[in-house]
């Protein structure tokens, strides 16, 4: 099942018509006629005819007509909405049905709870003439429609996606993703009766994580929220290796996850699930980074796809929020390593300065100005850039979002007030709970992904004949002209976040006091500490130290080792942090450890608090 031209296996519930079809010039193939018949040839010979030609020369192309089955453009297949997505069948919706929720939330970026299930519905013209006449639509403008085609993982595709109004009498309001929740469209508005037609390109590539090794991804998706919104077809060839944006950074850049109803400002979100809302459509983007990475944590993700970089490709690189040890000199010596290898490899780099955290101590309200807490990362980004230009490189630039985020800051607490919290609605926030002082929600994002364009831009608008302007110039190629989502004043004007118009978050109810709890402590042989495993069992607004106490046999404490990482709050489940310490617990002593989690605060020097997030655990 793992080859491309096997991936569509039909049910025989469902009818499929014979492809007829014409390739154009463009070498797509195009439906040349419509059947608005529901009777016909037996299910049974239709099958067979489309599992004939799915091995023909066309198979790697896969046309999706939605909506009922009475209404299907030949040379299309059917999809209609209570079809559940299956490996075996190799397309269909995610989320439908009571066992939805179980779907692997790496699949599409969105997650369900138990109880949660999505409802998607048929709607039609009066008198469906062609393939964009009937579509399926959402129910609930927060639950969105979920579509999956089974691929083979490292593949390119084209993808045109054709978006419309459930009652065509009304406007819809549309939000459109790929992949794991990269953004195209959002808030988008479709003028009633009439369609849209978006198409993109997407690399389905296995990512590495550091909590679950490698995720072989086998899976295209397309999904679609907001009011009266609905799809009607969808397009999909494959084709070569096409250009790419591969992306390395940390949490404020990882593809993050979304519950569900979906609320833009409830989730957390990175800066690189936004660029495609910016990025021309000849371009795909492939993100790559992972919370509580730095820039010598992310070489197993980097090795994960560095083999496949190629000449016209751009590696995206914005680290420095996760250099807490080390700071910004460890972070500059770090950057060669993958520099020199995108070098090798003909491809560009750019080196983009991190977004600010925005922590009320930050702010001064009579002058409006937001200080920073992570420029220097950005100043030794651009002296390194700098240093390669002027030693001859053509193929490195550097963009900077921590000044402009900072100046954004500003601007929103000109407009909103000038008090911090004017700021709080651009970053993750849950009804009931605190606002996270550095990771972004996805209204924050797409600003950001703005930023990181416009930045570009005005380099290149300087003096486009210097060589960062070049490669900039390169990435901007086709760029879309899209505006970021702004937080209106319905929302606003209600108080600070998260006020009333957040929703109230579906949750499990739950019986622990505590947000972490800690599974073991590994100790090597001789009872030293190396590793502490973590599981976020709620919600959590702050990162976590790990703490480990020795006490000897008479209770005296010995000596306290903190682990290296922190426990990152924007992780789901298991996680794993290290410790660099020459405490042991020497069993032989009958010496014992108590094991805790304490929050800290994310700003230099990073104090501890004085909120415990876990049980003690003894061992």
């Amino acid at each position: 099942m793992g080859k491309i031209g096997r991936l569509l296996t039909i049910g025989c519930m469902f009818f499929v018509f014979f492809i007829t079809s014409a390739v154009y010039a463009d070498g797509v193939t195009r439906s040349t006629s419509y059947d608005n018949s529901s009777t016909g040839d037996p299910v049974d010979n239709r099958e067979r005819d489309y599992l004939s030609d799915k091995h023909s020369s066309q198979s790697e192309k896969w046309k999706f007509d939605f909506g009922s089955a009475n209404h299907v453009a030949k040379g299309y297949t059917n999809v209609p909405a209570n079809l559940e997505y299956t490996k075996e069948r190799g397309y269909g919706f995610l989320g439908l049905g009571p066992n939805g929720y179980k779907e692997d939330n790496r699949s599409d970026g969105f997650v369900m709870q138990k109880g949660q299930e999505i409802k998607l519905q048929e709607v039609s013209k009066p008198h469906p003439k062609n393939v964009n006449d009937d579509a399926v639509a959402v129910t609930e403008s927060g639950m969105p429609i979920r579509f999956a085609v089974n691929v083979t993982p490292n593949t390119y595709y084209k993808v045109k996606v054709t978006l419309t109004s459930a009652d065509q009498k009304k406007n819809a309001i549309v939000n459109l993703f790929s992949e794991k929740r990269h953004f195209h469209l959002t808030e988008k508005v479709i003028p009633a009766s009439t369609k849209l037609t978006y198409e993109f390109n997407v690399n389905v590539q296995n990512v590495y994580s550091k909590v679950t090794g490698t995720y072989l991804d086998t899976m295209l998706n397309i999904g679609v929220s907001g009011e009266n919104a609905a799809i009607s077809s969808v397009t999909i060839q494959q084709k070569k290796q096409g250009k790419t944006l591969w992306v390395l950074g940390d949490s404020t850049v990882n593809d993050q996850l979304a519950p569900l109803p979906y609320f833009r400002l409830q989730n957390y979100a990175g800066v690189g699930q936004a660029l495609s809302k910016y990025a021309g459509p000849d371009i795909a983007v492939s993100n790559h980074a992972e919370s509580g990475l730095n820039n010598y944590s992310s070489i197993n993700h980097f090795d994960q796809f560095k083999e496949r970089i190629k000449p016209g490709d751009i590696v995206f690189f914005e680290f420095g929020h996760n250099h807490k040890n080390d700071g910004p000199t460890g972070y500059y010596n770090g950057i060669s390593y993958y520099y020199d290898y995108v070098h090798n490899k003909g491809a560009k780099f750019i080196i983009v300065g991190p977004i600010d955290r925005h922590r009320a101590y930050q702010y001064d309200a009579e002058t409006n100005i937001w200080s920073s807490t992570l420029d220097g990362f950005s100043a030794i980004g651009k002296q390194y850039v700098d240093e390669k230009v002027t030693a001859g490189a053509t193929d490195i630039a550097f963009v900077d979002l921590n000044a402009p985020s900072l100046a954004w800051y500003s601007q929103l607490c000109e407009s909103l007030g000038r008090i911090a919290t004017s700021t709080d609605y651009y970053f993750r926030g849950v009804q009931g709970g605190k606002v996270d002082g550095t990771h972004p929600n996805d209204a924050g994002v797409d600003h950001f992904a703005k930023m990181f364009f416009d930045g570009a831009k005005a380099i290149v608008d300087a003096d486009p004949e210097t060589p960062q302007a070049k490669v900039l110039a390169d990435l901007l190629e086709g760029a879309r002209d899209e505006t970021p989502y702004t937080v209106p004043s319905s929302i606003t004007s209600l108080g600070p976040a998260p006020n009333s118009a957040y929703p109230e978050p579906y949750e499990t109810p739950v019986d622990h006091q505590y947000p972490l709890v800690i599974n073991n402590v590994d100790l090597d042989l001789n009872g030293k500490i190396l590793s502490m495993s973590v599981t976020k069992q709620s919600d959590l607004s702050t990162y976590g130290r790990g703490i480990v106490e020795v006490y000897k046999a008479n209770g005296e404490l010995k000596g306290t080792a903190y682990a290296n990482e922190q426990i990152d709050n924007t992780i789901e489940g298991t996680q794993t942090v290290t410790f660099t310490t020459d405490l042991i617990v020497d069993a032989q002593k009958n010496e014992t450890l108590r094991a805790y989690i304490m929050g800290f605060e994310d700003k230099p020097g990073y104090p501890l608090t004085d909120e415990q997030l876990s049980d003690f655990y003894i061992p």
